[in-house]
């Protein structure tokens, strides 16, 4: 669906103040050099749904959020400090491994 899909330069977009350090209209902090959008399965070689299996899946960061996690970050937290915290784990985090990965922590780029 997105194979040879190619991210436009910040030269290109009016208005383009922030880019990634290569240029690309991506987050100011995403590192990847490459023109195209990028997917990854894998996180250091290990892909998500293998962290997710039933026997460690309590003790993963891996886990699809769910209701009561979106209800914990909504309602469960009493201070901003707590909250910032708590929504950089779950279930905030674990999304970015499930539909787009994390590259370049091994030493196949995955």
């Amino acid at each position: 669906r997105s194979s040879d899909l190619q991210t436009m330069k910040s030269a290109n977009v009016t208005g383009g103040d922030l880019a990634s350090p290569y240029g690309y209209m991506r987050a100011p902090w995403n590192l990847n050099p490459v023109p195209y959008v990028t997917r990854y399965h894998k996180l250091c070689g290990v892909a998500p749904e293998d962290m997710y299996k039933e026997a460690i899946k309590q003790f993963t960061d891996y886990k699809w959020p769910t209701c009561a996690s979106h209800w914990q970050l909504t309602w469960g937290y009493s201070s901003w400090y707590e909250w910032v915290w708590g929504s950089s784990y779950l279930p905030h985090g674990p999304v970015h491994s499930w539909i787009g990965g994390v590259g370049g922590g091994d030493a196949n780029g995955g």
